[in-house]
């Protein structure tokens, strides 16, 4: 990590939407290291787990780091997350048609309610009776969710 994060912006490779924010990095070493190698190393900080077990973001001590970084410059691997670069380019070009045809596919069935709109059912003595309205205060869904929001 060469930089600070950037919490304003997003960047369009995640699988899922949730996160948001970017930081420089530099790459050292690409390898692909078998986990095997690394299972020996323990993290006070992770219950006592392996750093296989780790989630991305994990803070990693200067010791630990320093023999994971030992043993992926010794190790002499076969294979490079390069290798593999374009199955995951052409996984990525589909999740992202995916999303698009998700969202045309949502749009094109909001059936003639626009943000805002509202629909209410109400039933009473065996009759469904639907009402329909506007509304465009601030309290309304989509109002709430972009005052929520982290990226307004």
């Amino acid at each position: 990590m060469i930089g600070h994060v950037d919490f304003s912006k997003s960047m369009d490779f995640w699988q899922l939407d949730k996160w948001n924010g970017f930081f420089p990095l530099q790459w050292h070493i690409v390898k692909d290291v078998p986990n095997t190698l690394l299972r020996h190393i323990i993290l006070e900080n992770n219950d006592n787990r392996p750093v296989t077990f780790t989630r991305d973001t994990q803070e990693i001590g200067l010791k630990q780091g320093l023999e994971m970084l030992s043993i992926f410059k010794n190790h002499s691997g076969k294979k490079s997350l390069l290798d593999d670069y374009s199955f995951y380019e052409k996984r990525e070009k589909e999740l992202k048609a995916k999303r698009k045809n998700a969202a045309r596919s949502a749009s094109s069935q909001n059936h003639g309610f626009e943000n805002g709109d509202y629909r209410v059912l109400e039933y009473g003595e065996g009759v469904k009776r639907e009402i329909s309205g506007k509304k465009t205060d601030a309290s309304s869904l989509v109002s709430l969710t972009m005052n929520l929001s982290l990226n307004s």
